[in-house]
């Protein structure tokens, strides 16, 4: 039998690495691409650190659950460095604002974030373009948009995704933290069962 629509396929956990403020963060997200990222309930989306991820790893592994994490990060997308491809870069060479844009769109659909139409609209039009062409420079070009504005819709996109974010933090004070996400990947685990 054919899965609804709107069921979400959960045998395998990705991940993302976000590099912020030289700082790593993982964006925990499942389906069968990843395209789905993990929040609670109350629509704050989960991200975690290095000594986290490595203990909900192990959990998963541990647990012997019908789910399984990945061993690397799908991507990473660090700050910086999409700010330098915006501003400098020709060619988006390593698809860095594609992935960018399509995970942080994904983050806004999945916790139903509000998000100015205008910024939006002129990111959707850059990652369609993107998606079959890299050159950077051609779309700011013939979509007359200034390399500041998408910049700054660009910072905007992830000060928005950053402010609704549940933080699960090296340490051994946020082994409570754990808990709680590990009973959500249970539960979600018990359900694909």
């Amino acid at each position: 039998m054919k899965a609804e629509t709107n069921e979400i396929p959960f045998n395998e956990v990705w991940y993302v690495e976000i590099i912020k403020n030289k700082e790593s963060y993982y964006l925990l997200m499942i389906g069968e691409c990843g395209e789905v990222p993990l929040f609670s309930t109350n629509n704050k989306l989960i991200f975690c650190q290095k000594q986290a991820l490595s203990l909900i790893k192990q959990y998963c592994r541990a647990k012997f659950l019908k789910i399984s994490i990945k061993d690397r990060p799908e991507f990473v997308i660090n700050e910086a460095e999409l700010r330098d491809v915006i501003m400098h870069q020709n060619v988006d060479h390593q698809c860095a604002v594609l992935n960018f844009l399509n995970t942080f769109f994904d983050c806004v659909k999945t916790a139903n974030l509000a998000f100015d139409d205008e910024k939006r609209r002129a990111l959707y039009a850059l990652a369609d373009y993107l998606t079959f062409d890299k050159r950077l420079n051609l779309f700011v070009e013939t979509e007359n948009i200034d390399r500041l504005s998408l910049k700054e819709a660009i910072e905007a996109l992830f000060k928005v995704v950053w402010a609704h974010k549940i933080l699960i933090k090296d340490g051994a004070a946020d082994k409570a933290q754990i808990k709680v996400l590990m009973r959500f990947v249970y539960l979600f685990d018990q359900v694909n069962g």
